[in-house]
């Protein structure tokens, strides 16, 4: 396909790779673990969770290479993980060990003292009930 299904126009303003059609919406579309389905996945999840968009920040030091931040607002929070590095990094769990829904998969996952993320890795997930998600440090807070 000339335009790899990008635009409806006959000649594209940039030249198209020759690899392109394994990444244009036609493929990912409704395919699971595309890179397009996570993107509406992560969407959906800022609409419905009022927290990801009103919520206040308060950031965890787990690690190098891992950010870890809580957001929370009226009474609901989120944390998210993300190993941000090429190589897998062990996580000080323990300011939010516990038991969470992980919101993308809808699996509930427990997070230890310790463990490691692989690289790349990340989550997004919701504190079950009775599992405290607490700020590291109350000037934390943004």
């Amino acid at each position: 396909m000339p335009t790899a299904g990008y635009t409806a126009a006959p000649e594209p303003w940039s030249p198209v790779a020759e690899n392109a059609d394994p990444y244009n919406v036609a493929h990912q579309g409704g395919r699971d673990g595309s890179l397009l389905e996570l993107y509406r996945s992560l969407i959906r999840l800022r609409k419905e969770r009022p927290e990801l968009r009103h919520g206040d920040y308060a950031f965890f030091d787990v690690g190098t290479g891992v950010l870890a931040f809580r957001r929370a607002h009226v009474g609901q929070s989120v944390l998210v993980l993300m190993n941000v590095s090429e190589a897998p990094r062990a996580v000080d769990g323990q300011p939010f060990s516990g038991k969470y829904t992980d919101l993308l998969s809808g699996n509930v996952v427990s997070v230890a003292d310790r463990f490691t993320m692989a690289p790349g890795a990340f989550s997004v997930l919701a504190p079950v009930s009775g599992t405290q998600c607490s700020s590291p440090d109350p000037r934390d807070e943004r």
